[in-house]
Order: structure tokens, then sequence, then C-alpha cells
């Protein structure tokens, strides 16, 4: 049950991007699934700070913000080909695109902020490494090797 936010949050930028294929040939309620997208997006931004009074812990955490990194990549190299493709016609999409991109960087950050801070708290992550890591996550593409190398170092480290 703690777990489908997450999973909602795996499954919602390509259920959006399904609905806005189809919506725009049906004339359906572009609006609502924007609101619906951006609601999923910022109750898994808030939800990644809840985490920890739920019971997970940072590595648990860390592994959830890595997995999100990582399913979100097709997505973004779908946007990335769309612009390719259609640099010409795609010229005032752009600002609209990278909104949705960061939207979605935003939130599975969310969950890497907070699984580094849960690091750092159990003396698992240095200082630096929390200073340059949450810095990092805010940066397309760097930050997935970002959250590998997190996880990384916070499931090796010794048990507290």
């Amino acid at each position: 049950m703690k777990k489908i936010p997450m999973l909602l949050l795996l499954i919602t930028p390509y259920a959006f991007g399904c609905f806005m294929s189809y919506s725009f040939g049906n004339n359906a309620n572009i609006r609502a699934g924007i609101i619906l997208y951006l609601a999923v997006l910022l109750l898994n931004m808030m939800y990644a700070f809840i985490l920890p009074r739920c019971g997970f812990d940072g590595e648990q955490i860390l592994f959830w913000g890595m997995l999100l990194k990582l399913c979100h990549v097709p997505i973004y190299l779908f946007i990335f080909s769309i612009v390719l493709l259609t640099h010409v016609l795609s010229i005032t999409l752009i600002p609209t695109l990278f909104v949705f991109d960061y939207s979605l960087l935003l939130s599975s950050s969310a969950y890497g902020v907070c699984g580094i801070l849960n690091g750092y708290k159990s003396r698992k992550i240095s200082l630096i490494t929390l200073i340059a890591n949450i810095f990092v996550q805010f940066i397309f593409c760097i930050d997935i090797f970002s959250s590998i190398y997190c996880y990384t170092k916070v499931r090796k480290s010794p048990k507290v």
C-alpha cells in the first residue's frame, strides 16, 4: 500500500503521453489530463518526504529514486527524438516539453534528495557527497548517475 504512489509515478508520464496523443484527435478534455498529471507529480514530491515517517530508510528511498529515474529515461528519449525529428515545427513546443521534462525530473529528484538526507543523517554519506549530489539531482542526465552512486554508497556502507 505504501508503494502505490511510487508505482503511480512510474506509470503517469507514459499514461499522460498516451492520453495527449489520443486527446488531440478526439477533442478530449486536455486541461483535466494536465491537472491530473501535475497533481500526481506534486503529491509524489510531498510523499517522498513522508516516507521516512512510514518506516522507509534512506536505502529504500534511494532505490525508489534510482528506479524512477531509470524508468523515466525512455520518455525523456522520446521527447528528445520528437524535438530532433520535428525541429522546425517544434520550436513552439520546446517550452512545453521542457516544463513536462523538468516537472518529471523534480518529482523523481524529491526521492533522491530525501534519500540522500536520510543517508547523511545515518552517517552513510559525507557532507561533501550530500551537497554535491543534492545539486546534481536537478540536472538532466547526471541525476541518473548520482542516483546510482548514492544508492550503491548507502547500500554498501556498514549498517549502524
